[in-house]
């Protein structure tokens, strides 16, 4: 089978050089399609409340027209694809889906919706999943790895049938292999959950994987439920705001933390605390790293301190964060038992925004909490 490909990969490329030409499919199918794009009615909107980096429109026949950062377009489609499409809008035949999912942080989305056996290929290694239910898969090869998103092995994308790659935006720094995949008949969408400002923006990108999984139901019924734990937060009225940082320490030994209106940022705010910056850091950087004689004397009167696990590793004890720094014995939070630690796969776990935020607003409203109680962020004793 793989000599086989070989040679289907090598007559490709021969083709393509000979003619010149783009695998991107045609805007005439010649005549065969009973559909025309040009005679479908739009008959609605996916209805979206934070999200702006995507939209989604209904087109009569089960059509979707998806817009991706207002500028590439997809049509979603599981019968036949419309004659006279236009250039520049990628068709995806979602009735039988074998993705490639090179978007780590897209892979949680799917598992919320039940959705994960439509999942054919990853870019992240089994070791590297913080989501041990996709380690697993991975490991048993039920979700199979192809190799490093930059350089995936193109033969097993052909072998395994993929009707699309899902990338996010570090695709673009390898812009090759995003055409290479094109031209082997893979259209690749790239997603831009993580440019959203606000969290509940990011949170509502499982409406978009629920459509192309035929689970929108599904997504709506999680967002609904996700958004009603969140509006009963309850935030006493007056309440003087509990200042939070959100940070690690650097191997170089520098403070990395959140810039001002991130969205771990609006978590905080959301929450009813205050993210320990008073002005972004110029340069539109999400996060940005701080000196530690700088982060001291932003920090050291702070009323609770997040370490941040998902980078350098979570720390399991006060002890542990002294001994990276005997500085921090001096910080309010410390002397005053406020420490947490924000587990290593918080930022793979998408879905978990909402309860992130509830658990945010239990620690900041000074709740007790059991162990069993902590999901996201855990008490350092």
């Amino acid at each position: 089978m793989r000599s086989k490909l070989k040679i289907i990969l090598i007559f490709a490329a021969f083709l393509l050089a000979l003619g010149g030409c783009s695998a991107e499919p045609a805007s005439d199918t010649g005549g065969t399609n009973v559909v025309s794009w040009h005679d479908l009615t739009k008959v609605g909107d996916m209805p979206l409340e934070y999200a702006e980096r995507f939209s989604a429109e209904y087109y009569e026949g089960g059509y979707t027209l998806i817009t991706i950062n207002d500028a590439d377009r997809y049509l979603a489609y599981d019968k036949e694809l419309p004659a006279g499409l236009p250039k520049g809008i990628k068709p995806i035949d979602i009735s039988d889906n074998h993705i490639y999912l090179a978007s780590s942080s897209a892979m949680d989305y799917f598992r919320e919706l039940d959705a994960l056996s439509q999942i054919a290929l990853t870019s992240t290694k089994a070791s590297d999943w913080r989501l041990e239910e996709i380690g697993e898969l991975v490991e048993k090869e039920k979700i199979t790895y192809v190799g490093k998103y930059s350089s995936p092995d193109y033969e097993a994308v052909l072998d395994y049938g993929c009707n699309f790659a899902l990338e996010n935006t570090m695709i673009f720094h390898s812009p090759r292999t995003m055409e290479k995949l094109e031209e082997l008949g893979i259209p690749v969408m790239v997603e831009y959950s993580s440019y959203e400002k606000e969290p509940l923006g990011r949170l509502e990108w499982i409406k978009l994987y629920g459509l192309l999984c035929g689970r929108e139901a599904q997504a709506e019924q999680f967002f609904a439920k996700s958004l009603d734990e969140i509006k009963g937060i309850e935030i006493a009225e007056n309440a003087e705001k509990k200042s939070v940082v959100f940070f690690y320490l650097t191997r170089s030994g520098s403070i990395n933390v959140r810039n001002k209106g991130d969205y771990i940022t609006r978590m905080i705010d959301i929450a009813g605390g205050e993210y320990f910056l008073r002005e972004a850091v110029p340069g539109g950087s999400t996060a940005v790293n701080m000196q530690l004689e700088e982060f001291y004397a932003e920090a050291v009167n702070a009323d609770i301190l997040i370490y941040n696990g998902t980078i350098e590793g979570e720390i399991k004890d006060v002890d542990e964060l002294l001994s990276k720094n005997a500085l921090f014995s001096d910080f309010k939070a410390v002397k005053e038992g406020k420490v947490y630690c924000a587990g290593s796969d918080m930022f793979q776990r998408s879905t978990g925004i909402a309860d992130m935020i509830v658990e945010m607003n239990e620690i900041i409203s000074g709740k007790e909490r059991s162990k069993e109680e902590e999901h996201y962020l855990y008490k350092l004793e």
